[in-house]
Formats: C-alpha cells, sequence, structure tokens
C-alpha cells in the first residue's frame, strides 16, 4: 500500500472549489484553486491511502467537512504541538546555507491566494503582499522562520509574500517527512519552484553548493541517476466534464477510484515506488513501460477527446533526512532505510 502525504494547500484549494453551488464552466474564479483542485482530486484516485497534516486541517472548518466525506481514502496525521514545532524547524537548519542572489528576488513571484494564508493560520492579507505584507498576519512562531529567513535573504528578499508562505510550508511538509518516513504529493504550485523553475530561482538553488550538491547525490543514489517520470490520464477534464453541481463532485470522484483501470494503476505505482526503493532499474523501467500503456488505454477507456497533458515527476528531498521516523503512526510501514520520495504533478510542456 502506497502511502502519500497531500499538501494541505492543495486539499484547501479543492474544498474552496465546492463552496460554489453552480458548474465549473462558470466559476470565473476557478483559476485561482486550479492547480490545487487537480492535484487533491488526482491524489484520491492515483494513490492506496492520503495522509494530511492535522494541524493545519483542523484550523480550517470548511477543510473538515470535506474531509468527512472521504475518510475512507484520507486520514488525518495528529501531531502534538511538539512534533509540529519540529517540522517547522527543519528550514532553520538550512539558512546558514542560503546563497543569497538576485535570482531569488522572483522566488515565488504570485498573488498570495487566501488558502496560502489558511494553511499556515495567518489572518487574511490581499493578493499583491509582499514578504513584510504577510510576516505582520503570520502566528508567532512562524513570524520567528519569517524573520530568519529574511536576515539570510539580506537585500535580494523575495518580492512576494506567496514566497515566504510556500517556504515556510515546503521545508514543514520536508521536515514531516522526516518525521513520519511517507512520500509527500507537494502542491503544483510549491513544485514549480522546487527544482528547476523556468524563470527566478528554484528553491534548490537558492543554497549554497554544500547543500545543492547533497541533493543532486541523494537524487542520483535513490533515483540511479534516471528523470523518473510517468504520464496520467486528464482525470479532473473527465471528472467536470461528468458534474452539473459541486455536490456531485466527490461521489463522481470516488466512483472512478473504484474502476479497474484506477486500482490496476495504483497498483503500478506503488510496484514503481518499490522497485526504486530497491534499486532495481531493470523492474523501474519495466514498470514505467507496463504505465505508459495503462495510460494511453486508461485515457481512450475515460474519453477520446482528453489526451494526456500531465505527468508526475519523482523527486527527493533537499534536507537531510537521517533516518529517525518519531511519530507513533499505526499506518507507517516505512522502515529507516527505506527513501522517502516527492511526487510533483504537473502539466508536460506544450500543453
Amino acid at each position: 500500500m502506497l502511502n502519500v502525504v497531500l499538501d494541505t494547500s492543495s486539499f484547501l484549494a479543492f474544498c474552496g472549489s465546492q463552496r460554489f453551488n453552480f458548474p465549473v464552466e462558470k466559476f470565473s474564479g476557478f483559476y485561482r484553486v486550479q492547480p490545487g483542485f487537480e492535484n487533491t482530486l488526482e491524489a484520491i484516485i492515483l494513490y492506496d491511502l492520503v495522509h494530511l497534516d492535522g494541524p493545519s486541517i483542523r484550523r480550517n472548518d470548511y477543510a473538515i467537512e470535506t474531509f468527512e466525506g472521504l475518510k475512507d481514502v484520507v486520514k488525518l496525521i495528529e501531531l502534538s504541538p511538539k512534533d509540529e514545532g519540529n517540522c517547522y524547524s527543519s528550514i532553520l537548519e538550512l539558512t546558514n546555507h542560503i546563497d543569497a542572489n538576485p535570482n531569488i528576488t522572483d522566488l515565488f513571484r504570485g498573488h498570495t491566494q487566501t488558502w496560502m494564508t489558511d494553511e499556515c493560520g495567518a489572518g487574511h492579507t490581499y493578493p499583491s503582499s509582499s514578504w513584510s505584507d504577510v510576516e505582520r498576519v503570520l502566528p508567532e512562531n512562524l513570524l520567528q522562520i519569517a524573520q530568519e529567513l529574511k536576515i539570510s535573504f539580506g537585500s535580494y528578499l523575495p518580492f512576494s509574500g506567496a514566497a515566504c508562505l510556500a517556504l515556510i510550508r515546503t521545508f514543514y511538509y520536508q521536515g514531516l517527512q522526516k518525521q513520519l518516513g511517507y512520500n509527500l504529493l507537494l502542491d503544483p504550485w510549491k513544485g514549480y519552484f522546487y527544482e528547476n523553475a523556468s524563470y527566478g530561482s528554484s528553491i534548490v538553488n537558492m543554497f549554497d553548493k554544500t547543500v545543492r550538491d547533497n541533493f543532486i547525490q541523494r537524487k542520483r543514489k535513490w533515483l540511479s541517476n534516471q528523470e523518473v517520470n510517468i504520464k496520467i490520464p486528464m482525470l479532473s477534464q473527465y471528472i467536470l466534464n461528468k458534474i452539473k453541481s459541486w455536490d456531485e463532485l466527490l461521489p463522481i470522484c470516488l466512483d472512478l477510484r473504484q474502476s479497474n483501470l484506477a486500482i490496476a494503476f495504483r497498483e503500478g505505482i506503488t510496484h514503481l515506488v518499490d522497485a526504486i526503493e530497491k534499486n532495481d532499474n531493470i523492474m523501474v523501467d519495466e514498470i514505467l513501460s507496463s504505465l505508459e500503456w495503462a495510460q494511453v488505454s486508461w485515457s481512450k477507456n475515460l474519453s477520446s477527446t482528453i489526451q494526456p497533458k500531465k505527468k508526475v515527476t519523482f523527486t527527493v528531498p533537499i534536507i537531510n533526512l537521517g533516518t529517525e521516523f518519531n511519530i507513533k503512526d499505526p499506518l507507517l510501514t516505512k522502515k529507516p532505510a527505506d527513501k522517502i520520495l516527492i511526487f510533483i504533478h504537473e502539466l508536460l510542456r506544450g500543453s
């Protein structure tokens, strides 16, 4: 069984979309939540069991309501205040390795959305907020982290307030991985800037050579110097074409999850991750080939007009995870020697 932690911001975007009881084609603000919406929908269908960060879900009532309808698929990770604090502290291990440079000012350049502040338990602010604007609405524990980062960036502080929230939470999830030992499905917006951003800096490249080299070595070791990615059907397009109101979203999504093709695809992804953990490169290639065939078949089964335009890219954490898994979770199946991966769902280039 493949356990994956879903980035809370994706789930909040998914939940927010359902506040509007009318067809999606009339939802003028859908572009604001679409990447996270699709990420959550795909997680529900493509992974055996989806875990959510308990503290960030419980402080948002509208997320709890949606969670209740997904209890067979989605589980909450309950953290003590101490464990939550330990997750946040992971970024502080790396502040001395930040290599401040002009490209960093454009990191996460974009509007600060409501689901970003909701995820962090921050007060709401306006979309074009700067880093300093966001600091004013952060809870005290996150304000301390934001100020430490600000000192490290110096005159190259990212302009966007969204960068402040995204950086803190990206490393929070890596801290959670370090404590729990599960794979992570990162929000696409964070994932876009994670390693290979097409403009400005990426998160990896904001660090010095020591951190970058460690990241590259870890990736080569864990992924055998391969670019591992799998294509997936346009599941959101299929589902949104079927629903007439948001009330139909979860039933149709769960129905698709139970289809034979979805079950087979989940098994394939699980076998792929197992093969990666065992360094079985021949098996990895074989499974990638079978998943390529499977997604073509699945896309045709869903609709002849829906072409595969998305992929799941496999990468690794930036922080040094070590081997300590501390949170007592009855569902924990990882062993300290296992590799812990990050999955990023993204549109294929040219789509």
